[in-house]
């Protein structure tokens, strides 16, 4: 039996990591990824994307991020789905087209373009977990971490994420604003609709 791949996207705040770790404890066999940082490869861009302190050009994060997707997608992605996995990723190029194209105003996706060439998966199902910018943005001041080169592109910026997430991003949307118990039940349903293998 072909595996299923299913992304889970959201502005940072959003609840992400909290809803990941939920699907970890409900599904132990399945494979998690997280892009950038899956692969070996992927860990080593993910580096360069949020640590470096030099500010790379645009095109360059392009086809960082899209080298992430392809060794991530053909190393771990693939062989996975062909042994009949549930696949699961925290992000997938849904948060590149926000990032990187829509909130710079971007209007014809080379992210598209760029993973076609390069033959990357797709989700059978995207999960969108959505909520007020104002949230999410009380949600990031709540953290002590220190913000990584994307996250301190301002809040304008990470306005227009938030646009592309409730505007333009294919999926299914989730209320994040459900307390986190909820919100994973509703993911764990949307899973279970798309997929018997853990039935």
């Amino acid at each position: 039996m072909y595996g299923k791949f299913i992304s889970i996207e959201g502005i940072d705040g959003s609840g992400k990591s909290t809803v990941i770790s939920y699907l970890k404890d409900r599904y132990p066999e399945a494979i998690f990824v997280r892009e950038p940082g899956t692969t070996e490869v992927g860990k080593a861009i993910r580096s360069i994307l949020l640590e470096h302190p030099s500010k790379l050009e645009l095109m360059s994060e392009f086809f960082l991020f899209v080298s992430s997707f392809i060794e991530t997608s053909h190393k771990v992605i693939k062989p996975a789905l062909l042994d009949g996995k549930i696949v699961i990723a925290d992000r997938w190029f849904f948060s590149t087209k926000a990032y990187q194209e829509y909130a710079f105003g971007r209007s014809v996706s080379i992210i598209d373009k760029l993973c076609e060439l390069g033959n990357v998966s797709k989700p059978d199902l995207n999960i969108i977990l959505s909520l007020p910018f104002s949230v999410a943005l009380e949600r990031k001041q709540m953290r002590s971490q220190a913000l990584d080169n994307i996250e301190s592109r301002g809040n304008d910026y990470l306005r227009r994420v938030h646009l592309y997430y409730d505007t333009e991003c294919p999926g299914v949307i989730v209320d994040a604003t459900l307390t986190p118990f909820k919100v994973a039940e509703q993911v764990i349903s949307l899973i279970e609709e798309v997929s018997h293998v853990f039935n």
